[in-house]
């Protein structure tokens, strides 16, 4: 590579090799990215200190995990232009002056760019991306809710989140998952995370879940309720496939963005 990646740059390329490849060799890694290999180390020890990796003699190795979930920094980098028009989409379900609850993930993430210019709305959120966003933008009324922070989600979860969420009541909220298996139920890989957004739901008026296509025909280990129970379903899902045919059936409040 003939310029120097930054390190966030850096790690997306090595984390997606180890996805291809299941393993990377330090050396390799610093001839390919042009960075000596005293770099590369302290980028393979901060990405295993972040649970991305694993270390191995000269280089590393995939995390041993069969439910894998992707770090934030891979999520807000897929289906960029797709998650932009779900936030878009999202945008004519609110009301000016309601109250929203954007929970942690990469599609609420793109939903809240968009929510900017609503009037005196009041927003919350438990994610530390949607914050760092919307704490920029002059004359916003913006909460956070504090607990027990969780570097994959990038927010907060847990006991001491729950119950700060259940002091309040939403006019709507914005869901991202981890999966939706082929009978509609959805789920996420980690229980406090699994937990917190029963309790923004359960605290929620109406209930919309944003969500990529990869996210269709898969399984984790919690649930947090079946695709029927929110008001709408936002994705780019192909609207002549198998999946959004079974999906639609189950929620007649399907909306893909490759309608439009």
């Amino acid at each position: 590579m003939k310029d120097q990646l930054t390190q966030n740059s850096r790690f997306k390329y090595i984390y997606n090799l180890l996805k291809l490849d299941g393993e990377v060799k330090s050396k390799k890694l610093s001839e390919e990215l042009s960075v000596s290999l005293m770099t590369i180390h302290r980028d393979l020890k901060e990405m295993e200190e972040k649970g991305y990796l694993e270390l191995v003699h000269g280089g590393a190795i995939q995390k041993s995990d069969n439910n894998i979930e992707y770090p934030m920094f891979i999520k807000t980098s897929e289906f960029v232009e797709d998650k932009k028009k779900m936030g878009y989409y999202a945008r004519s379900l609110i009301k000016d002056g309601q109250s929203i609850f954007l929970e942690t993930g990469s599609t609420p993430y793109f939903v809240a760019r968009e929510l900017i210019h609503l009037k005196k709305s009041v927003f919350y959120t438990n994610s530390m991306l949607i914050l760092n966003t919307l704490s920029r933008i002059e004359d916003l009324e913006l909460h956070t809710i504090a607990g027990k922070y969780r570097e994959l989600s990038n927010g907060f979860t847990g006991f001491e989140a729950i119950r700060n969420i259940q002091n309040y009541n939403f006019d709507i909220c914005f869901i991202g998952i981890e999966s939706i298996s082929s009978d509609g139920i959805v789920s996420l890989p980690n229980q406090e995370d699994a937990h917190t957004k029963m309790a923004v739901m359960n605290q929620s008026k109406k209930k919309v879940l944003v969500t990529d296509s990869t996210k269709f025909n898969k399984t984790s280990l919690y649930t947090i309720g079946y695709i029927k129970d929110f008001d709408y379903v936002i994705t780019n899902l192909d609207v002549h496939s198998k999946v959004y045919t079974q999906i639609k059936e189950m929620n007649e409040n399907l909306i893909s963005i490759k309608e439009y």
